[in-house]
């Protein structure tokens, strides 16, 4: 392709008029966009991938050092059906849970704090583990909103325990 463009380019520049050079000049920028309009594509294609594969990469390896530490530490052991021991210390003192795990969804769709900043990887698990109540000012929240997937959004205070 780019050899047309050239040989029109030198014919061009022999014919040495007014029309034909202007001709080469124009014919010359366009080529020179459509090759930084190909390298720009290239070079994004490229960093596209590299961001994909690198987010997978840590995922990856982020689901592989949790299921590795887990069995390792020996924390968490299954005890039934849907039923999990979870065994942890703390100052010295050995405490253990029984969670059951809930097959399906969450309940809740969303928790936002007062400016509406979106903290339910910070409430949600709480509410979930139902072992000691949980209250918005221990969390360091004035009042948050609970947004449930039936329809119902609750508001607590500082002070009001979290209760799923």
């Amino acid at each position: 392709m780019y050899f047309w463009w050239v040989m029109l380019i030198l014919l061009g520049a022999s014919l040495n008029s007014y029309f034909s050079i202007n001709l080469c000049t124009i014919v010359y920028s366009r080529c020179q966009k459509i090759k930084k309009l190909r390298d720009t594509a290239n070079k994004f294609n490229l960093t596209l991938t590299w961001n994909i594969a690198r987010i997978t990469i840590v995922l990856l390896w982020q689901a592989a050092w949790l299921m590795i530490s887990q069995w390792l530490n020996n924390t968490v052991i299954m005890i039934g059906k849907n039923k999990y021991e979870i065994r942890f210390c703390i100052g010295g003192k050995i405490y253990k849970a029984v969670v059951k795990h809930k097959l399906g969804p969450s309940p809740i769709l969303q928790v936002v704090d007062k400016d509406d900043n979106d903290i339910t990887h910070v409430v949600e698990p709480y509410i979930l583990f139902n072992s000691q109540q949980v209250s918005p000012g221990d969390l360091s929240y004035d009042t948050i909103t609970i947004m449930y997937s039936n329809g119902t959004d609750k508001q607590y205070e500082r002070s009001t325990p979290l209760i799923s």
